[in-house]
């Protein structure tokens, strides 16, 4: 776990504490799972916020060690349970220059830049299967149903069968969203999903 602090009063242009009317110290955890916690406390400049963002912070860590594992919610597991939404973006580095900044990953989605303009938002999710009949685009990409939008560049693919949801049926899919004109791109990374599944 990487843990940063970042406070208003240690800026280099920060004006001395007497003129400040508000300072601000924000702590965050980045877990190996792609799990971040962030905790932002903004108080008048005689208050000292790194003190109380600290405190919120060992409290939030402490609540987060005691989660559920994965599996363990009563819930049915499918193939996106503790599955890397960052996946797709890996499998594309071996052709293509891949960058992701962790500040655009969460547990459920990975936003990244191809070749330094394309920029792909990849994340997981469930859907009434009922709802994969009225899209535009259908097509099948190694072995998988693949639904969307081919003039929007957006896609979902089906990574495996239906479960029992809280709103009833629903199939995991990962959604695939892309930079306008970057049709071919988001293919490329709907065929990676699909590789992992």
């Amino acid at each position: 776990m990487d843990v940063s602090i970042t406070s208003s009063d240690e800026q280099p242009d920060a004006p001395p504490r007497e003129d400040m009317v508000a300072s601000s110290c924000e702590f965050a955890a980045s877990y190996p799972d792609n799990a971040r916690l962030t905790v932002r406390v903004s108080a008048d400049p005689d208050v000292d916020g790194c003190a109380i963002a600290q405190s919120l912070m060992n409290t939030a860590m402490s609540a987060y060690k005691q989660r559920p594992k994965i599996g363990t919610s009563g819930l049915p597991s499918t193939v996106l349970s503790g599955a890397d939404p960052c996946e797709p973006a890996e499998r594309l580095r071996a052709t293509r220059k891949v960058d992701i900044s962790p500040a655009d990953v969460t547990v459920n989605s990975c936003m990244f830049t191809v070749d330094d303009e394309s920029v792909v938002d990849v994340s997981f999710s469930y859907k009434d299967p009922a709802m994969l009949d009225v899209s535009f685009s259908q097509l099948t990409i190694d072995g998988h149903r693949v639904v969307g939008d081919d003039k929007r560049g957006v896609y979902d693919v089906v990574v495996g069968e239906p479960v029992d949801g809280a709103r009833g049926r629903v199939v995991p899919l990962v959604s695939v969203v892309g930079s306008a004109g970057s049709n071919e791109l988001v293919l490329d990374v709907a065929l990676a999903v699909a590789e992992m599944f």
